[in-house]
């Protein structure tokens, strides 16, 4: 899990990778959990984190 990662949640137990066009979700132990390739897919995610980021506020 190299690149452009993001480390989420308090205790950073999630790990987000966003690469050209898929974005990968990751549990502590690297394995993907997650991974969202299509157009819909990554708007739907982008959606999410804004919501959890005017939640946050």
């Amino acid at each position: 899990m190299e690149g452009n990662v993001k480390l989420l949640g308090d205790d950073r137990m999630l790990g987000m990778e966003f690469k050209e066009r898929t974005i990968c979700v990751y549990n502590t132990e690297d394995d993907v959990m997650e991974l969202f390739s299509t157009r819909v897919h990554n708007q739907k995610v982008i959606d999410f984190l804004e919501e959890c980021k005017k939640e946050m506020k």
